[in-house]
């Protein structure tokens, strides 16, 4: 094997090796997740990807990428508020929640003005469509309510809580804006009176907590598929290694693609390859 031909041979192998220890620090969430890229001419590219398949190659059973429909993709935002300590009153006796009390929509109270508004909620870059398939997947409890999405319309709105009625898939977590008792709140069912009053049915607790969802969804083939998180991609980041290694039919263009980072590692110490065979053509 000549000179020339031996250092094509090294830097394929070093290639490779070095695309190796990049899938393992590299590899997609087992659970999916979505890659955006903003091209050179300021275009968005969305693609999914799923262990074992790695962010910046073309490795595993997908043959990499899900490449998603152009200007298929969309972000749901669903998240929940939550009751701290949850009890009710029943009977005069303070009966506590046996599990987690949690609601759809957050709200605010002004118990000087007597007044109530919608502060959070979900919220989507969909459209009626994207939504209307959205809730005909398999999302489940992940896919926000029609009801709360109508619900938002009104957010940032002050109305008269005696004429308030609770609204939501699971109803409204309220919060004081300056109650007579630190971090007061109650969670209102759908339905019921906030605050006080004939329908009153809220739950007490002692402060809320909130549990964030997001949504990346698009269609990959004119099928909808959703992940829970999406990552920024570097374009152009794959190392272009075709094959197992140099041959009669191999570009010396397909190979110095990794020449640079391949002359980095091998300047990095002798002892990384001490021992290795002077011959590559066997580990090939």
């Amino acid at each position: 094997m000549g000179i020339a031909a031996a250092e094509l041979v090294a830097t394929a192998t070093m290639c490779r090796i070095l695309t190796s220890l990049n899938a393992v620090a590299e590899t997609c969430a087992a659970e999916g997740e979505m890659l955006w890229e903003k091209a050179l001419d300021g275009s968005d590219s969305y693609a999914l990807c799923y262990a074992p398949s790695v962010r910046a190659g073309a490795l595993g059973p997908s043959s990499g990428h899900l490449q998603c429909d152009r200007g298929s993709y969309f972000m749901v935002e669903a998240p929940k508020f939550c009751c701290r300590h949850p009890r009710i009153q029943v009977a005069g006796q303070s009966v506590p929640a046996r599990g987690e009390v949690c609601g759809d929509l957050l709200a605010q109270y002004d118990a000087e003005q007597q007044q109530i508004k919608l502060a959070r909620g979900p919220t989507t870059t969909g459209s009626d469509e994207q939504l209307a398939d959205l809730n005909a997947s398999a999302t489940g409890d992940a896919t926000p309510s029609q009801i709360a999405f109508h619900a938002m319309g009104d957010a940032g709105k002050w109305r008269p809580s005696a004429i308030t009625t609770c609204s939501g898939k699971a109803g409204a977590l309220i919060t004081w804006l300056n109650g007579d008792t630190p971090n007061r709140a109650e969670f209102c069912p759908t339905g019921t009176t906030p605050v006080q009053g004939p329908g009153y049915a809220s739950w007490q607790c002692d402060g809320m907590y909130s549990e964030d969802s997001l949504l990346h969804c698009c269609k990959v083939k004119g099928r909808l598929r959703c992940v829970n998180h999406i990552r920024e991609q570097a374009p152009g980041s794959q190392c272009n290694c075709k094959g197992l290694g140099v041959n009669e039919e191999s570009s010396a263009d397909t190979v110095t693609s990794c020449a640079w980072p391949a002359f980095v590692a091998l300047q990095l110490g002798g002892d990384l390859f001490a021992g290795w065979p002077t011959d590559l053509r066997g580990s090939l």
